[in-house]
């Protein structure tokens, strides 16, 4: 079976030293695709987008950031998949695309088990948002809040089954909540509606580790 290449979320920093630079005089000699498979302005897209510049600067070759978000990361990765195995078509790779998907859906376009993993440079743990006009200002206010108006309240995630997604349904069955999900195309559109106040609640990444090393 052909493998591809996968940068789960990104790649390691490491391989921008000896290694790689032993490996440019035959990859890569023409440019190179990095697909994020989610909008642009989320997590995975900015470190696409660091790494990207880092790439070209070591290799000597171009590197470019392309978005095509769908359906939790399917789309992007299916892409990938069906790309020529050939590293010049790299998947900017997260647990929604390389677990969660698989996981939760029992017919793939793709398989998450032909892709190559790079390597795994970034940590970003949940961090659970509500929109100012909400009256709550705790974990607990909100719960007691979303008890007394059931229904009313939504969350807004970056697609189904993606990971702010999954992490919000634990959270509502661990609280006995009842709220709407309403799913967007990544990361930076669903804060976004939060912030405009069409969304009540988010989990977003409260910060990005980088492995240097």
């Amino acid at each position: 079976m052909q493998r591809r290449t996968v940068l789960q979320a990104a790649l390691m920093a490491s391989i921008f030293g000896s290694a790689m630079a032993r490996a440019a005089a035959s990859w890569p000699t023409r440019p190179v695709k990095y697909l994020v498979p989610f909008a642009p302005g989320g997590t995975t897209d900015i470190l696409a987008r660091l790494i990207s510049t880092k790439l070209s600067t070591a290799l000597g070759q171009t590197f470019v950031v392309e978005n095509k978000g769908g359906a939790g990361g399917v789309v992007g990765a299916d892409a990938v998949a069906k790309s020529p195995p050939d590293g010049y078509t790299l998947l900017g790779g997260t647990i929604s695309t390389q677990a969660i998907n698989p996981a939760l859906q029992p017919k793939m376009p793709y398989d998450a088990a032909a892709f190559v993993p790079v390597g795994f440079v970034s940590n970003s743990p949940q961090l659970l948002i509500a929109n100012p006009r909400l009256p709550v200002s705790t974990v607990k206010e909100l719960i007691e809040y979303a008890k007394a108006n059931p229904g009313k309240l939504n969350f807004a995630s970056g697609g189904i089954g993606s990971l702010p997604h999954l992490t919000f349904e634990l959270f509502r069955m661990e609280s006995g909540i009842n709220a709407v999900h309403v799913p967007y195309a990544g990361g930076a559109p669903a804060t976004t509606a939060l912030i405009a106040g069409q969304a009540d609640l988010l989990f977003d990444l409260v910060r990005t580790r980088v492995k240097s090393g």
